[in-house]
């Protein structure tokens, strides 16, 4: 078999999807949580740890030339730390709570994002509005992604899985790549779009 065809095979396995699935749904509900509890969570210790992480998205702010690169590096690192620490099976699940703490966190106005592009000067609801209308051009292709990286922690330590973990990051590197040029060009197209239509309104 063929590089792809291993690596679709393990993809439509049965333990992995429901995996993979489970994950996301973790993160979703953490997501939402974040938003909900935005105060909270931010005083608390793993608040200190989010404003790192929003650190760089800051910075993927700064400059268009350099963002997509950025936010590529950042999300692959991501994806490499679950695959090297899925055997401790706490990563994995720690990393995707607390990316999904931060998406529900960042469109409550409270992580000093406000000089990222288009979220500064608007209300609550219309920010939200905004940022997960933003969010999923590429959310499609990154929470997938990430989530089928950590689903490794179904496979425990079968025979080759070194060949699945190196197989799982090439698939991340390229999925996320596509992503990050995703998010800085079509999910600003449709921000873009989402203010025209919050200022008609």
């Amino acid at each position: 078999m063929t590089l792809w065809e291993d690596l679709v095979e393990e993809i439509i396995d049965r333990r992995t999807v429901i995996t993979a699935v489970t994950l996301i749904v973790i993160l979703t509900v953490s997501s939402l949580i974040g938003y909900l509890y935005a105060d909270r969570i931010i005083e608390s210790p793993a608040g200190d740890i989010i404003k790192g992480q929003v650190k760089g998205l800051k910075k993927a702010g700064e400059s268009i030339s350099i963002a997509p690169i950025v936010i590529f590096l950042n999300n692959l690192q991501v994806s490499l730390m679950v695959a090297l620490l899925y055997p401790t099976y706490i990563i994995p699940l720690a990393v995707l709570v607390l990316n999904g703490l931060i998406i529900g966190l960042l469109p409550r106005g409270i992580l000093d994002i406000q000089s990222i592009g288009v979220l500064s000067g608007l209300s609550p609801g219309d920010r939200a509005f905004l940022y997960y209308g933003m969010l999923a051009p590429h959310g499609i292709l990154e929470i997938p992604t990430i989530a089928l990286v950590a689903s490794l922690i179904a496979t425990g330590f079968r025979r080759g899985i070194l060949k699945r973990i190196a197989r799982r990051l090439l698939m991340a590197a390229i999925n996320l790549a596509v992503a990050a040029i995703v998010e800085t060009t079509l999910s600003v197209l449709v921000g873009v779009v989402l203010i025209i239509i919050l200022k008609a309104v």
